[in-house]
């Protein structure tokens, strides 16, 4: 038995979830999903039936992502009414997470890019706006996770992203390892362990997010397991790697790895030998 269980985003998807999805979990042995998609394609769901699907296959629908675009979903946009209706939506989204029996949901900062001369205002309204979303979250038995962001994104360093969750203790983080171009994997986790509450797996060349599997890139993955144990982590270990259903024989997601493949990935990380 591993320390720690493999969850898998369902990033990546061009359609909504359905029991295929919750099957191909099933098969390859990922006890966990994130439900992750786009604006357009969460306006497709049928939320009960995604909870059933999860229901039926044993699959535990761990964390929700919402959903994000620099001009209609982002709660830093220096226009009110984009924040305003940001809010709302996310106000669904908590209601969905709640269905579905998700603990967390992830929440962006902002989007970008940022001025240095932007970069102070758009701070307060991602806190403004984080302050309204955190007791809605609460009242739902949700938990919201602010994620840090590479580049100009708000969130980009430990410390930064801990200014934003200050604004209300029941907001927590979720550590995307291969969105840190600013600090080491080491000074974030040490800075800002004791918020972590989820995590985004995947690997990266440490000049900008890559999204690819363990492995591919430059993180030392026995290091990473060291600082999780380190803090106390024992969430699931979430992909976020566009992976396809084993089934998926779609010429345009064959460039993406199998659940199998990930699994398998997972597996090596926990034996160390990746």
């Amino acid at each position: 038995m591993y320390r720690y269980e493999m969850g898998a985003s369902s990033a990546g998807r061009t359609k909504p979830l359905g029991l295929a999805d919750f099957e191909a979990y099933k098969a390859a042995g990922i006890g966990y999903m994130e439900v992750s998609s786009t604006p357009e394609i969460y306006k497709e769901f049928y939320w009960d039936e995604v909870r059933r699907c999860s229901e039926k296959t044993g699959v535990k629908i761990w964390s929700l992502h919402t959903p994000f675009h620099p001009d209609t979903h982002n709660i830093a946009n220096l226009d009110r009414n984009v924040r305003e209706f940001t809010i709302k939506n996310y106000i669904e989204m908590f209601d969905h997470a709640s269905l579905l029996g998700a603990k967390v949901v992830i929440v962006h900062p902002s989007s970008e890019p940022i001025s240095d001369r932007d970069r102070p205002t758009a701070m307060t309204y991602s806190k403004e706006s984080l302050s309204i979303l955190a007791p809605q979250a609460q009242k739902r038995g949700i938990v919201i996770a602010v994620e840090d962001l590479p580049r100009t994104c708000l969130g980009n360093t430990a410390e930064e992203l801990l200014e934003l969750v200050s604004v209300d203790s029941r907001l927590k983080i979720c550590f995307d390892v291969n969105h840190l171009l600013k600090q080491t994997h080491r000074h974030f986790i040490r800075t800002a362990g004791e918020k972590i509450v989820t995590l985004h797996i995947s690997d990266y060349d440490f000049c900008d997010e890559r999204h690819w599997l363990p492995g591919k890139g430059k993180i030392d993955w026995n290091e990473i397991l060291e600082l999780l144990e380190s803090i106390g982590y024992s969430n699931p270990f979430m992909y976020e790697v566009r992976m396809r259903n084993d089934s998926d024989d779609d010429p345009e997601r064959a460039k993406y790895p199998p659940l199998s493949e990930g699994k398998a990935n997972f597996i090596k990380i926990m034996e160390r030998n990746i």
